[in-house]
């Protein structure tokens, strides 16, 4: 796609993860503002068009708010792409490179707020995106391991760490000590 088709504007996406039911509006209102606060310290006289949200994993391609901001990417109807950071696009670092070149490569900018003065022309713009795909790819493999360890330490102190099975309760023993004790 020409970069001169794309209609000028900004489109933002927010995304929380799944688990984080209890404050998913204060979530995506919390990105939202720290969106904005960066377009207003580079200045941008451009006007929002579009958001997309999504509560998922950013593991998970599918999202609905994920593939609406590219179907709608791919017909130009937005010149950038604001995020509260890039980890909220994507979790891993091949899936991350793959979008922003295709975004990129169909003349839409990325605004990060977390690093708004941050130019996709610049060298240092791949060594950064580069670091904190890595990074965010970094944690989600990080969390898997805890709660994997946490399952185990569970179940090898005779707990069960699942959903119990028909006609059982969950019942503590005093005697034990918690997995998450210090």
């Amino acid at each position: 796609m020409n970069p001169l088709s794309c209609e000028p504007g900004i489109a933002m996406y927010l995304r929380v993860n799944s688990r984080e039911v209890q404050n998913v509006d204060q979530l995506f209102d919390d990105q939202r503002q720290h969106i904005q606060q960066s377009l207003a310290q580079i200045g941008s006289d451009l006007p929002v068009v579009a958001e997309y949200a999504d509560n998922l994993s950013a593991t998970d391609n599918a999202r609905p708010g994920y593939r609406q901001m590219l179907h709608d990417a791919r017909q130009g109807r937005f010149s950038h792409l604001a995020v509260s950071s890039l980890d909220r696009l994507s979790r891993g670092i091949i899936e991350t490179h793959r979008l922003l070149q295709e975004l990129l490569d169909m003349g839409i900018l990325i605004i990060l707020a977390d690093a708004p003065d941050l130019n996709p022309s610049v060298p240092s713009w791949d060594l950064m995106a580069g670091i904190q795909a890595a990074t965010a790819q970094y944690e989600l493999k990080r969390r898997i391991r805890f709660a994997d360890d946490t399952r185990l330490s569970t179940l090898l102190q005779g707990g069960w760490s699942g959903p119990l099975p028909d006609g059982y309760t969950r019942v503590r023993d005093p005697q034990l000590k918690s997995p998450w004790a210090g």
